[in-house]
């Protein structure tokens, strides 16, 4: 998929083809421990890349190592608390806890739905909205067209690269993305356009 998606953007005539070009190709590892990948996308939000995965860390080492549905369940809330967790992040992982192991959201099988499902599964779970279900579906599970137009990155991604003299819209960038044939790889667009910031 990942040489597909660079050969496809890589031949469009626009600032995004050229950037792709430059850039190279981009790929990523999928997530093999779902429930674990978005305990640690609760405990990031908000926070720097650091401080999240400090709290991240003693989140894991309160569970032996092993971050899994069965492991955090018998973890105090104190517990949790002192590794830095929020009230708010802690509701929310007790939560996810809850919807998994009572509710019916099967992480092992999520991956056989489509993109708009598995959003609308997630964000059932408190704390966790549009964006973070989007994240989990490029990083967890390598969705290909994934446009995370309500990112910021994304969108000064899109402002720097087209010079735009103000950040665009979530709408304006969904146009942009449609307009400039980014689908089916939307999601490798968006790689390109947070790497893009970094340089």
């Amino acid at each position: 998929m990942w040489a597909d998606a660079h050969d496809y953007l890589s031949a469009l005539s626009s600032p995004l083809g050229s950037l792709v070009t430059d850039q190279g190709l981009l790929e990523l590892e999928g997530s093999t421990n779902h429930f674990a990948h978005l305990v640690r996308a609760i405990v990031g939000q908000q926070l720097s890349t650091t401080a999240a995965a400090t709290i991240g860390g003693r989140v894991l080492e309160a569970v032996g190592g092993n971050l899994s549905v069965s492991t955090i369940s018998v973890v105090p809330d104190e517990t949790l608390r002192g590794c830095g967790l929020s009230t708010a992040k802690l509701r929310s992982v007790r939560d996810l806890v809850q919807k998994v192991r009572d509710d019916g959201l099967d992480l092992e099988t999520i991956d056989q739905f489509s993109d708009e499902e598995i959003v609308n599964r997630l964000v059932k779970v408190r704390g966790i909205g549009v964006w973070t279900a989007q994240m989990f579906l490029i990083f967890a599970l390598n969705r290909p067209d994934v446009l995370a137009a309500g990112d910021l990155g994304i969108q000064n991604g899109v402002a720097r690269l087209f010079g735009l003299g103000t950040r665009p819209s979530p709408l304006e960038v969904s146009s942009v993305a449609k307009d400039g044939r980014w689908h089916p790889y939307a999601t490798v667009a968006c790689l390109h356009l947070w790497r893009s910031l970094s340089s």
